[in-house]
């Protein structure tokens, strides 16, 4: 029995469409979102346990303080000094923590910009490589320039293995540090930066972050060599005070601090006065990358109406734009490394050299 012909275009109609239907529900179609920078370092906050120590801290710190009758005492005092320093960490940690994901974030970007430029590169080693194995073979290129054309081909596949490696390290090394997996956003390109201005003299600004980065060590230096004064020194002139021995001890513990302290100081000082000298470096490395970069561009520009025009050829047209490509590359990369600078130097406590 044969069906008439609009049964079979009802019944193929019906098959195409269900047929559709079920590859779009087997397989729904999601678009990426962009990671926020600023929610990735939420994230990491809210899950850092060296934060959740010193709220611990603080928690039990508090208590003691409050159970203690003396508000004069030194052990008033110490908890207070405590407690303020806790809370100190907690603000120096959040911005260690603003750095770190900052820059692990920056890194991704660079890496996957990276292995894009060398996908690039693989494509124009290839078409250099074909095009010399045919000069070759009509004897128009020597064995040394055939070879050199392989060769690079070769680097460039290991390198963007290499990186690869690397990208795939960053995104574990981000997803240990926010819970985000960046495999399900897109990273924002950011490359922009704002110079930094310094409204004083470099003296005074090391000075002001030394004293801050060091506000609680001076506290219980002073603390110490207070307690040692009143109840070591003073009561060894009536007879009642410890051994002659134990003061000497206490003298030469008190002494050694406010080496300690000042040795902290003066290397913390250098410390930023240093690092505002790389920032600076830093600085006129961007401006001669973004140089750089202008001046390829106006070169391409010029190179683009020389290969419309026919007397270029297409491989060095393509291979003027990996280059190019190159360049910005570069350009972003010095971005990322002055923000990086910047932040260290405005705080300083965000430095791997400065330990707390």
């Amino acid at each position: 029995m044969k069906l008439n012909k609009g049964i079979k275009k009802a019944l193929l109609l019906l098959s195409v469409t269900s047929l559709i239907t079920t590859s779009v529900l087997a397989a729904p179609v999601t678009e990426k979102k962009e990671l926020d920078l600023d929610y990735a370092i939420t994230m990491a906050i809210s899950k850092d346990e060296t934060l959740g120590e010193y709220a611990r801290n603080t928690a039990v710190y508090t208590e003691q303080k409050k159970s203690i009758e003396n508000i004069g005492s030194v052990e008033y005092s110490s908890k207070k000094i405590a407690i303020e320093e806790l809370n100190q960490k907690k603000q120096f940690q959040k911005d260690r923590i603003t750095k770190e994901v900052t820059e692990q974030y920056q890194n991704i970007v660079l890496l996957q910009r990276n292995i894009e430029l060398l996908k690039k590169q693989i494509n124009l080693n290839e078409n250099q490589v074909k095009q010399v194995t045919i000069k070759k073979e009509k004897g128009f290129c020597d064995e040394l320039t055939y070879e050199q054309a392989v060769q690079s081909l070769e680097e460039s596949k290991v390198k963007k293995e290499q990186t690869e490696k690397n990208l795939g390290d960053a995104k574990k090394s981000f997803l240990n540090l926010t819970n985000i997996n960046t495999d399900n956003y897109i990273l924002k390109e950011e490359n922009t930066y704002e110079p930094f201005v310094l409204d004083q003299s470099i003296n005074s600004y090391a000075t002001a972050m030394a004293t801050k980065l060091l506000k609680y060590e001076n506290e219980k230096v002073n603390l110490s060599e207070d307690d040692f004064k009143e109840n070591i020194y003073k009561s060894g002139v009536g007879g009642t005070g410890p051994k002659y021995s134990d003061y000497l001890e206490q003298k030469i513990n008190v002494e050694n601090s406010k080496v300690k302290l000042q040795t902290s100081y003066d290397k913390y000082r250098l410390l930023i006065e240093t690092q505002y000298t790389v920032l600076s470096a830093q600085l006129d490395s961007i401006n001669t990358k973004a140089n750089e970069y202008k001046n390829s561009v106006k070169e391409m520009k010029a190179l683009e109406i020389k290969y419309k025009a026919g007397y270029i050829s297409t491989l060095d047209y393509e291979t003027q734009k990996v280059a190019l490509d190159a360049k910005q590359v570069d350009y972003l990369n010095e971005v990322y490394k002055y923000n990086i600078l910047k932040m260290q130097f405005e705080k300083p406590w965000t430095m791997s050299e400065y330990s707390f």
